[in-house]
Formats: structure tokens, C-alpha cells, sequence
């Protein structure tokens, strides 16, 4: 796999189910084993810096984790172990390469089709494998296979690379309208903050006017009251006067002053 697609898992699975699903891959009634081999020319998410992966699977007893070493057709017929080999890895890898890592280095091509190689650097064990490689490359209808599938490939290329700046610019886009929705809240909640700072205010200042009105109200009730209390005075000075009290003895009654009583 050259190059990396947004669905290209979708289409490994694809892919793995046709196997499953030939009958070419049957040997009389049962089911011929599937390993799976992934040679991919780009990283992978985590491990990018292992060059070869191996994923193998166990039988286990339920609650004990004990191993079974026995292989049972039907589970090896429904499942399969895979490995992974990440070719840039291989490239990056320092210290000694391993004799398969070395054949492997072969596909290194990035976009290329063809690549040239020394026989004499490659381990001798795997020489089947590099004829079998230079045979292919050789073979008029191959190439024109090849022909179609880089056609192919640079047409998915395209539509990948437009998908995923469609899908940038709808994660920008969605992420601005978040911003924009945040803001928006916040404004909205300083707002209904402001108006219930603004209604608190409002109350507090109709409670002091309250307040003050019935201040008032009491003080003009005691000015009342105070003078419809001298106006009594006033007029009981006025009868102890008219009945010839003395100025000292209406003054001790009543409060009054020698002035306000004189003039009565």
C-alpha cells in the first residue's frame, strides 16, 4: 500500500472477506488457514518505528489465561494472524538489518515503479523471492496492470487529498461556529447577568424609595401628631387662663412657653 487512505481499512476488510469467502481458498470441506501480510509505504499511528509486526493469536481458557497449544481447524478457518511490515521503518532503521528486512528494503520505491538493486547485497536464502519480483516486472500485461492501478491510484490521490482539505476546512468551519456559539453563550450569560444586576438594583432602589416614603410618612404622622398635641396644649393653656391661673402654674401644665401663652 503506497499511500495512505482515510478508507483504506475499510478496504483491507473488504479484501480479507473475499479471501474468506472464496472457495479457492477451501481444501475439501475445510477452510485453508489466512495469514495476512500488510506491506504499507507509509508510518503507522503508534510503532512507526518498528519495521515488521507480527500479530499472532492464542487460545485461551476462559478465567485461567492457560494457553492451548493445540490448533483446532474451525477457529484457524474463521481467524487468522496477520503482520505488518512499515517499509519507512525499514529505511530508518539503525544498527544491522535482518536478511528479510534487507528483501524487504526492495520496496522502498515511495512513488516509483521501478528500482534498481546489486543482487550480491540481498542473503542468497531470499534470491526466489527478488526473481520472482524481476520475472513480474517483466511481464508485458503487468505493466500494463500497473499502468491502470497508478492511473488509479492518482485519481484516488486527488480525491483524497480534496477530501481531506474539505475536511479541514469543515473542522475549521465547525470549530469557528463553536468559538462563535461559546461567545455567543457567554455573551447571552452577561447579559441575563447584567439584567439581573440590573433588576437587583431596581429592587433595591424601589425598596430604598419604599423606605424612604414611609420615613417620610411617619415624620409628616409625628409632625401631625405633635401639632394636633400643641394645638390641645393651646387650648388648655387657653382655659386655665381664662380661669385666671397664673402664668407659672399653665406653663408647668402644659409646656408651653411664657411667649405662646401671653399671646393667647
Amino acid at each position: 500500500q503506497k499511500i495512505k487512505f482515510f478508507n483504506q481499512t475499510f478496504r483491507f476488510r473488504r479484501y480479507i472477506g473475499n479471501q474468506y469467502a472464496n472457495k479457492d481458498n477451501m481444501k475439501g470441506n475445510d477452510a485453508i488457514p489466512i495469514i495476512t501480510i500488510y506491506i504499507l509505504g507509509h508510518h503507522l499511528q503508534v510503532h512507526d518505528d518498528v519495521p515488521i509486526i507480527r500479530v499472532k493469536r492464542q487460545y485461551l481458557v476462559h478465567g485461567t489465561e492457560e494457553v492451548l497449544k493445540e490448533k483446532e481447524p474451525f477457529i484457524e478457518g474463521i481467524s487468522h494472524d496477520a503482520i505488518v511490515i512499515q517499509i519507512p521503518a525499514i529505511k530508518k532503521k539503525k544498527g544491522k538489518k535482518t536478511d528479510l528486512e534487507k528483501v524487504l528494503s526492495v520496496f522502498d520505491v515511495a512513488m516509483m515503479r521501478f528500482v534498481e538493486f546489486e543482487e550480491s547485497e540481498f542473503p542468497v536464502s531470499h534470491y526466489s523471492i527478488l526473481k520472482r519480483l524481476i520475472y513480474i516486472s517483466k511481464d508485458v500485461e503487468t505493466q500494463k496492470q500497473m499502468d491502470v492501478e497508478d492511473d488509479f491510484l492518482d485519481e484516488l490521490r486527488i480525491r483524497e487529498e480534496t477530501h481531506e482539505e474539505l475536511q479541514m476546512k469543515l473542522e475549521e468551519k465547525e470549530k469557528l461556529l463553536e468559538e462563535e456559539k461559546k461567545r455567543a453563550e457567554e455573551e447571552k450569560k452577561r447579559a441575563e447577568e447584567e439584567k439581573k444586576r440590573a433588576e437587583e438594583e431596581k429592587k433595591k432602589a424601589e425598596e430604598e424609595k419604599k423606605k424612604a416614603e414611609e420615613e417620610r410618612k411617619r415624620a409628616e404622622e409625628k409632625e401631625k401628631l405633635l401639632e394636633e398635641n400643641r394645638l390641645k396644649l393651646l387650648e388648655t393653656a387657653k382655659f386655665l387662663k381664662y380661669h385666671n391661673y397664673d402664668i407659672q402654674t399653665i406653663i408647668n401644665i402644659t409646656g408651653l412657653s411664657q411667649h405662646e401663652i401671653e399671646g393667647l
